[in-house]
């Protein structure tokens, strides 16, 4: 690569003159003298090898290792003009230079390239600015609403500490899938401020992190928080250890500053499953997230502790979820086959027998696979079908969700390798971004026979949302195998793989019937005809 800088100008150094001898008679011919060129690069002074010269049209040859090049005739008081080239440097493309009996040695130094900017991985559809919750819909400074979607990586920020270089490789990787951001804890530890506080055998021994026990606490969480922005990754900000925060108020207000400097936080708790990690009354709850203001993040308070069988009452979310959050937090049914899982998921907003105070959530800990996830059955259930089709239904509860897996507690072998990790992303990518406006949230039983446009058949269950204006997002699921369901109102849509992210069409009238195979479920989107 070329660039005109003009007239360069040489270092002359004198290494001796010509003497023709007294008395003898005078050259009738030029003057011929030796020349040497050093070619230095800008960066350090290093010589530059392999460096081109080309003077007066004339190729001198390249410079050795240590950038040097020795023209053995060049007549005296002749101007030369020459270009000097080399790789990673910009040429000196007009040198000029006058030997002379006391000038034989031109030194040039060229400007090295600038250093590349490293290019980072982003989402194909980041979330820009802020995040916001406006009448029950996700917004961010894009144009339309969106569905946030992130991956679960709980030490994250802990692995950043003791390995950047591992923890950046697993943003590349969340950013590469799809995700929205991550969800971290900014804290670990076992209920005290104190290193000590984590005894041989106890779970976080090793992985601690927290203002005091992190040297250089804040300067790090800076740097992590860099490294998302690089990214375009957000962060649901957890605090894994709420014993961590010795003082409350200071560390909100110091992270609210952080943020303010390099926002990526779109959410923030004060304590996962705080109710059982060392603060179970809401009112201090709300108090701490009171501290680091509003208009910034969502805020949640912690989880609400929902582990039944049957959907819970509303009760539980409200009493996790007083102001000033923003939305309710769920950790959401572990028991039962992946349809159960997904059914409750998707019914914590459904209305049927009470809604929550809250209409909008976070799902920050659904299930989903891996050796670490804990309290759940049929764990070989969950695979990249049925944890994508959970995300889904988390949509259509209005519930921001949070990709889950063993790795996403304690990373050993990386994220990418858990199931859902790229599914998950790839059909939340299938539903339409307006999903939340969609009026209605209803199943297909007998007391929507006015809205539902296939029959249920046995365990199989079609759970969803209808808009006013005829369109549709359902989840079809049940036990493996194929199903041929009775269709009631006609429809054209797509019905979508939500494993694979692939849609085949599908039209039909009322009358007909729907053939439909599947391992865990099925997603089916499109309009009432």
């Amino acid at each position: 690569m070329k660039n005109v800088w003009g007239v360069l100008l040489a270092t002359i150094i004198t290494v001796g003159c010509l003497s023709t001898g007294g008395g003898s008679t005078p050259p009738t011919g030029p003057v011929m003298t030796a020349m040497d060129i050093v070619v230095r690069s800008d960066r350090q002074n290093a010589p530059i090898a392999s460096a081109a010269v080309l003077c007066n049209n004339e190729p001198w040859g390249l410079t050795n290792d240590d950038g040097y090049l020795l023209r053995l005739s060049t007549p005296v008081g002749a101007e030369i003009r020459c270009e000097i080239s080399a790789e990673s440097h910009f040429s000196a493309t007009d040198v000029r230079f006058v030997p002379t009996p006391t000038n034989q040695h031109l030194v040039v130094s060229l400007q090295p390239f600038p250093d590349p900017v490293p290019e980072y991985p982003t989402p194909p559809d980041p979330i820009e600015g802020m995040l916001r919750l406006l009448q029950g819909i996700y917004y961010g400074d894009n144009a339309g609403p969106v569905l946030p979607t992130y991956a679960h990586a709980g030490d994250l920020f802990s692995v950043y500490v003791r390995d950047p270089h591992r923890a950046r490789d697993q943003l590349d990787h969340t950013a590469r899938a799809g995700h929205h951001g991550v969800r971290t804890w900014l804290t670990l530890g076992c209920g005290s401020t104190t290193a000590q506080g984590c005894k041989p055998g106890d779970y976080w021994r090793g992985r601690e992190v927290g203002p005091d026990v992190t040297p250089e606490y804040w300067t790090r969480l800076r740097e992590f928080f860099t490294e998302l922005q690089r990214r375009k990754l957000r962060l649901v900000a957890s605090q894994g250890d709420i014993g961590q925060l010795r003082d409350r108020r200071a560390y909100m207000q110091q992270l609210r500053q952080l943020d303010n400097a390099v926002h990526v936080v779109d959410w923030l708790d004060c304590g996962n499953e705080a109710w059982q990690t060392g603060e179970p009354d809401p009112v201090k709850l709300a108090e701490c997230v009171g501290y680091y203001g509003s208009g910034s993040s969502l805020r949640t308070l912690t989880d609400a502790p929902l582990y039944g069988a049957g959907i819970p009452a509303h009760e539980q979310f409200d009493r996790f979820s007083i102001p000033p959050a923003d939305a309710f937090d769920v950790h959401s049914f572990r028991g039962g086959h992946s349809w159960d899982k997904r059914r409750h998921i998707w019914g914590y907003t459904y209305c049927g027998e009470g809604c929550p105070r809250l209409k909008t959530g976070i799902n920050s800990e659904p299930p989903g696979g891996g050796v670490r996830v804990s309290a759940i059955e049929n764990r070989h259930e969950m695979d990249d079908e049925a944890v994508a089709l959970l995300a889904v239904a988390s949509h259509l509860g209005r519930q921001a969700f949070v990709w889950f897996s063993g790795e996403g507690v304690i990373l050993d072998k990386g994220l990418q390798d858990e199931p859902g990790f790229v599914s998950v992303p790839r059909a939340v990518a299938l539903l339409p971004p307006d999903l939340y406006t969609y009026e209605t949230s209803h199943h297909s039983g007998a007391t929507f026979q006015q809205l539902r446009i296939l029959l249920p058949q046995g365990e199989v269950r079609i759970d969803g949302r209808q808009a006013s204006d005829g369109r549709f997002v359902y989840t079809i699921d049940g036990p493996p195998g194929t199903y041929s369901l009775d269709v009631v109102r006609g429809f054209s849509g797509e019905l979508c793989h939500p494993g694979l992210g692939t849609c085949e069409p599908v039209t039909k009238r009322a009358g007909e019937r729907l053939s439909v195979s599947f391992s865990r479920g099925r997603i089916l989107k499109g309009r009432i005809q």
